[in-house]
């Protein structure tokens, strides 16, 4: 009952923030023009370079030791509250640097004050190391919720004032702060630092942090180099909608998959002792090819999708989140190899991929953006490699955690390749060169569509019986 109870509040949570997230591009995105969007992607691009600072990859540290005591928890809260002094300094320092290349004046002013949000996260992730080492569930969902509706709230009353971009920075203040502050509340959390001899005793577990704070520096680097480079060949409106398209691109990854696989692992687990880690990889790939899905259908219906949900002030953008759907089937594949990794303790791994995607994938666009000068080919260029090279990577790493998954992974992988490559060419064709048979538009994406859905059924649903009578078996 009790992982039944877990579960159901991590969809509840799941589900409600991605209506939260919808909703606010709704009624934002109307609200607030798209060149603002355009000065805030380059201020959430800065956010995920640095946010690995602002949170030094200690809360699965915290969360995985057998016992922990009242020192450990005032050390990491030291270690949190030193870190964001460090980011909130090399935020500020490098606000007018960044504000003089992009010669948006306010930039400095916004980066700054933003930077708020990353310090209010960090000292959040204590409160949140507690509940989730409590198994209060319900309090982290609550937690969230509410912090995304006041942060909403905060949002729709500066944007009817005519704050701009402002409206969107001080939404994202106001929903950290929120949520530490509820956190903190709901666990009693009391507010304790130590020294500078107290942290080494705990040498061990820094390290174990740092080596997770640079991976995720390294990938959020390699996350947010597109926005920081196309910013320089793209205005400021086209810039708004990429980055619209792609937080819309990665819902599927961020939301909807985390609501399927937590309750799903938990309860297969409970059900039929699954304690294979070949099963359950197997079944984080299931999941993911699901999630992949969404990410399809933003590649057909894209280009209706987005002035649909955010007005028809980005009537002529649309195409940009019919390619980004490409796109967020390879951030699915870039989530799932960061998981297998880190359970796998090797998360230097994902350093080394990042940094070989940061290469492989942004470069190449790049050149091509440089030699034709059409950001329509060079964002095709972009999301094919992005979905190849992590595929490739999926696999590559499958091979390393799995023993009997080749086959499965190989065959899995030549079908989405092949239908995203499909798919993302007849949408390019459509939109450079503006068929006259609007059933050929329509029908070619759509048909490879569901080709590519019934194979994935197919094998999905095979191998699902194997991992069924696998784990009966071993049951009986």
């Amino acid at each position: 009952m009790e992982v039944f109870k877990a579960g159901l509040w991590t969809i509840s949570g799941q589900i409600s923030a991605l209506s939260i997230t919808v909703l606010s591009l709704v009624i934002l995105g109307r609200m607030i023009e798209p060149t603002e969007f355009g000065i805030m992607a380059l201020v959430i691009a800065v956010h995920t370079v640095l946010r690995p600072v602002f949170d030094p990859g200690l809360l699965p540290v915290y969360v995985k030791r057998s016992r922990v005591h009242k020192e450990l928890r005032a050390v990491f809260l030291t270690v949190s509250l030193g870190t964001s002094v460090i980011g909130t300094i090399l935020i500020c320092t490098a606000a007018p640097f960044l504000s003089s290349i992009y010669q948006i004046e306010s930039l400095t002013s916004l980066l700054r004050v933003s930077a708020l949000s990353l310090v209010f996260s960090s000292l959040s992730i204590q409160p949140q190391a507690i509940a989730v080492r409590n198994k209060s569930f319900q309090q982290l969902t609550i937690a969230q919720v509410s912090s995304q509706c006041l942060g909403l709230l905060v949002g729709i009353s500066l944007a009817l004032l005519g704050y701009g971009v402002w409206a969107l920075v001080m939404k994202g203040v106001a929903e950290s702060a929120t949520r530490l502050v509820l956190l903190a509340m709901f666990n009693g959390f009391k507010w304790q630092l130590r020294g500078l001899n107290s942290v080494r005793k705990y040498t061990l577990e820094m390290k174990a942090a740092a080596t997770i704070t640079i991976s995720r520096i390294v990938l959020g680097i390699s996350s947010a180099s597109d926005k920081v480079v196309f910013a320089f060949f793209l205005d400021l409106v086209p810039l708004g909608a990429y980055s619209r398209s792609q937080q819309m691109s990665e819902i599927p990854n961020n939301n909807i998959q985390p609501a399927i696989t937590t309750p799903a692992l938990s309860f297969l687990a409970r059900r039929t002792q699954m304690t294979k880690s070949e099963d359950y990889i197997l079944l984080l790939w299931i999941i993911h090819v699901f999630v992949i899905t969404p990410c399809l259908l933003f590649v057909t219906i894209g280009d209706d999708l987005l002035p649909l949900v955010m007005g028809r002030k980005w009537d002529e953008y649309g195409w940009i989140l019919q390619l980004s759907g490409v796109y967020g089937a390879g951030f699915s594949f870039q989530g799932l190899v960061q998981t297998l990794n880190l359970d796998s303790n090797r998360s230097s791994d994902t350093t080394k991929l990042s940094i070989c995607g940061l290469l492989l994938v942004l470069f190449p666009a790049v050149i091509v953006q440089i030699l034709i000068d059409d950001f329509a080919m060079t964002f095709l260029v972009f999301a094919l490699l992005t979905v190849s090279y992590w595929t490739y990577s999926l696999v590559k790493t499958a091979k390393a955690t799995l023993d009997d998954a080749g086959p499965f992974s190989r065959n899995l992988t030549k079908v989405l390749l092949v239908s995203v490559a499909a798919i993302a060419t007849a949408e390019y064709v459509k939109i450079t060169f503006e068929p006259p048979s609007l059933a050929f538009a329509i029908l070619t994406p759509s048909s490879v569509l569901i080709l590519t859905s019934l194979l994935g059924v197919v094998v999905s649903s095979s191998q699902v019986r194997a991992i069924a009578e696998s784990c009966i078996k071993k049951k009986a």
